[in-house]
């Protein structure tokens, strides 16, 4: 029988169903996985949102632990209000470094301008002790609600660390990374993650990023129904392929990029997904060579979802 979700605890290994570390939780007995990046016939729904924050995957087989995991020590739930989580980004905003900010904009291959559009920040190894967050430092990115408050922060490691982590300050809510100064023309590109925000910033388009592939459609629906109908441009990652318990394959991705457009396209006036051709994500896109007018070209060339 499934543990409950109360007694789920944190990954101590790689996920075995996408393979990664963060995010992923596990069931006391280790018969079962909630697994965010990967959909399942199982999933679970957030209760003041109703948006889709994870996925049940029973495990059998190969992919089962040999020993099941310890029960983490239950810990109170942290709660931050959204002017707690404005002044902490404030504070990182202001610990940033001009020099080491233009090294990373450099190894990102994205403009300074871009980054700081995103207001991006730097949380050292002692502000994340004491938010109750692991890691040596980090980078950080502010995330908003639909009404344009920060929910939570997420975290990107520097190329300096040995096995750089993507994930969030204890606490945080999923939310959208939405460049300060956003204007709302009739034309608006989505992403997903800071990082392929910021590429697309830096190509010239109006973009807003979500957290995740399968995450943030609550929110956009919400800002785009209070708004007169735009022409969406839905940019997904080329993943490599993944496998599912039951051995079949899927592209998240891909998949996640089709899924928001079904979600989205009985409030907008058009729709288009665009995947990166040869490239994982926009910012590989770009770091590869791509112009705006190479961008663009695709995007004329795509057809209309319907």
């Amino acid at each position: 029988m499934m543990a409950s979700p109360a007694r789920w605890s944190r990954m101590r290994s790689d996920c075995p169903i996408c393979g990664h570390r963060g995010w992923c939780t596990i069931s006391g007995d280790g018969t079962a996985v909630n697994c965010p990046r990967t959909p399942s016939a199982q999933p679970i729904y957030d209760k003041k949102t109703g948006e889709e924050i994870g996925y049940i995957h029973k495990l059998t087989g190969q992919n089962a632990p040999a020993v099941a995991p310890r029960r983490a020590p239950s810990t109170p739930k942290i709660v931050r209000s959204c002017s707690e989580w404005l002044n902490l980004s404030r504070r990182f905003k202001s610990a940033v470094v001009p020099d080491r900010l233009e090294a990373i904009a450099a190894y990102l291959t994205l403009s300074v301008n871009s980054l700081n559009r995103l207001d991006i920040g730097w949380a050292t190894a002692a502000d994340l002790q004491q938010l109750r967050t692991s890691g040596t430092g980090a980078w950080t990115f502010p995330m908003f609600d639909a009404d344009g408050r920060v929910i939570g922060i997420r975290l990107r490691e520097p190329p300096s660390v040995q096995k750089p982590r993507k994930y969030a300050v204890t606490g945080s809510a999923n939310g959208l990374f939405i460049p300060l100064e956003f204007e709302w023309p009739n034309q608006i590109a989505i992403c997903e993650g800071p990082t392929s925000t910021a590429a697309l910033l830096d190509f010239g388009f109006h973009t807003i990023g979500r957290p995740s592939c399968n995450t943030g459609a609550e929110m956009l629906k919400q800002m785009l129904r209070a708004r007169s109908r735009r022409d969406l441009i839905i940019f997904g990652d080329n993943d490599d392929a993944k496998k599912r318990p039951n051995g079949s394959e899927f592209y998240p991705g891909q998949e996640g990029a089709f899924a928001l457009a079904k979600e989205l396209r009985p409030i907008a006036r058009s729709v288009k997904v665009i995947i990166p051709p040869f490239y994982k994500d926009a910012r590989a896109w770009k770091q590869a060579g791509a112009t705006r007018a190479v961008v663009q070209a695709v995007i004329n060339a795509a057809n209309y979802f319907t």
